[in-house]
């Protein structure tokens, strides 16, 4: 499989899922995780997020780069990990097509000088995806407490970028 394969493939298990599970390591060296909204997910590598550079978030990536982001579909049976390098671009045109209302309850507009984009560049990507279903998963977790066994319906699979 292709690279740009692979990035439409995670694409397509990210389709739906605009939240996720942001997670930094603070300067004990502990995971920290919070949620936040994707800006953009026609996945080619990367994935945007727009935050506020005073944020502690920004200055334990300044100490540390390497983010994952847990995204987890709200029909239960789909879910996508994603392991990267975080930088900071400060590009007013791109916060600009990014900015929506939802924006206005930490700032005052898209020219608001403490905005600052998060890119983070992906170089792991893993998803785990129940094909049957949630009845389906339901039915395989009840076949393996019986007999130990499941169907095996769970897509699982794993991508490194370079």
């Amino acid at each position: 499989m292709t690279q740009e394969e692979q990035f439409a493939k995670i694409g397509e298990k990210l389709s739906g899922m605009r939240t996720c599970m942001f997670v930094t390591r603070d300067s004990s060296g502990l995971s920290k995780g919070r949620p936040m909204a994707t800006q953009e997910l026609a996945f080619d590598g990367s994935v945007w997020f727009m935050t506020d550079k005073r944020s502690n978030k920004c200055r334990e990536i300044q100490a540390d780069p390497g983010v994952s982001l847990a995204y987890a579909h709200s029909n239960g049976v789909r879910f996508v990990s994603l392991s990267g390098n975080a930088e900071f671009v400060d590009d007013r045109e791109k916060i600009k097509e990014f900015w929506n209302d939802f924006y206005k309850a930490w700032f005052e507009g898209p020219d608001d000088p403490n905005i600052v984009l998060i890119q983070v560049k992906i170089s792991r990507a893993e998803y785990w995806d129940n094909e049957g279903g949630k009845i389906g998963a339901l039915a395989d977790m009840a076949l393996g407490a019986v007999t130990g066994k499941t169907n095996q319906l769970d897509e699982n699979e794993v991508f490194e970028f370079s």
